[in-house]
């Protein structure tokens, strides 16, 4: 018997109403992801990513809404519940490591007390086991001599200290999902490893989901089990990690692994870096066919009437013309 997914989104449509017009930012999303399981969500800024986060957690803000769709996490239906509700599973249940740690966090407050609210708000905790289990979190978390950060603010640490916080105060009630949206973008190379093998060692204790959100394919390689592409709002690529980069099946896809520096050279010469040519489509502007028709490679006659459906089982594809792309390219 199948295994309910403990996150999944159906059709899910965020737009924003702008005195221009309304703009599609999210078009009909479909997302799930298992229990104690990765999901790695790839795309350039501005895809939707983020903005897919903040629509779980709740957090979308005016002129942005959610105009239609389903968000079932549990088997219930985010969407349906009232937003007392909402709060309750919102730093318990279902927790965000947000990009920029030093932005994140309140500057006015302790490290102590930002991490204790949640565990007061949501366990219900004493000011002193509310202390204790917040001290054993930072030392879990790596966070050196916890006693003397517990009474710190967050500009007296560094970034990597910062996000360790952050992690820290997202782990606190021991949530089933983990939203880490792009955790170590703001950190040194140093600090990004030891971060990402920290949420790794942490996932495996807890058997906490893991959604996590990145622009580079090499962090999502090591992170995940599972990929989604995202672009101009929608997903065009779902498969295992290895099989992304193996055989990808949508063009977009393949120019971002084509994409990525390479420290090989070729009869002395360095390879120059590819990129994809043109520019993503300003969401105002989007035409009734692929959303990425006019920077494809090999687009079809259909490609220009509708966006293609995502089809398929294990390895889900927005493409018409997958089938035939070269093996080489």
């Amino acid at each position: 018997m199948a295994q309910t997914p403990l996150l999944q989104l159906e059709n899910l449509k965020v737009d924003f109403l702008l005195r221009s017009g309304k703009v599609t930012a999210i078009n009909e999303l479909d997302l799930q992801l298992e229990r104690g399981k990765t999901l790695g969500l790839v795309g350039e800024s501005g895809c939707g990513k983020s903005l897919t986060a903040l629509a779980i957690m709740g957090l979308i803000s005016s002129p942005g809404r959610i105009t239609s769709g389903e968000i079932h996490f549990a088997g219930e239906d985010l969407l349906k519940l009232s937003e007392r509700k909402r709060r309750e599973l919102r730093g318990n249940q279902i927790s965000m490591i947000f990009q920029d740690p030093s932005s994140a966090l309140n500057p006015v407050l302790t490290i102590g007390k930002q991490i204790s609210e949640p565990l007061r708000r949501h366990k219900g905790f004493s000011l002193n086991r509310a202390r204790e289990r917040g001290l054993s979190l930072l030392s879990e978390v790596g966070l050196p001599d916890p006693e003397r950060q517990w009474s710190r603010y967050p500009h007296e640490l560094s970034g990597g200290m910062c996000q360790r916080v952050m992690i820290a105060m997202a782990l606190a009630c021991e949530p089933a999902l983990l939203i880490a949206d792009e955790p170590t973008t703001a950190l040194d190379v140093t600090i990004q490893v030891q971060i990402l093998h920290l949420l790794r060692q942490l996932q495996k204790q807890h058997g906490m989901a893991l959604l996590f959100i990145s622009h580079d394919l090499r962090v999502i390689a090591e992170m995940a089990d599972r990929v989604a592409v995202m672009y101009a709002g929608d997903i065009i690529e779902e498969t295992s990690v290895r099989a992304i980069f193996e055989r990808p099946r949508h063009p977009y896809t393949r120019g971002l692994l084509k994409s990525r520096p390479s420290l090989t050279e070729i009869s002395g010469q360095r390879e120059r870096l590819y990129h994809i040519p043109g520019n993503v489509p300003a969401l105002q502007e989007l035409s009734e066919g692929c959303r990425f028709l006019d920077r494809c490679p090999w687009p079809g006659p259909d490609c220009s009437v509708k966006i293609p459906e995502l089809l398929g089982f294990s390895h889900r594809s927005r493409c018409y013309r997958w089938y035939e792309f070269p093996q080489d390219t």
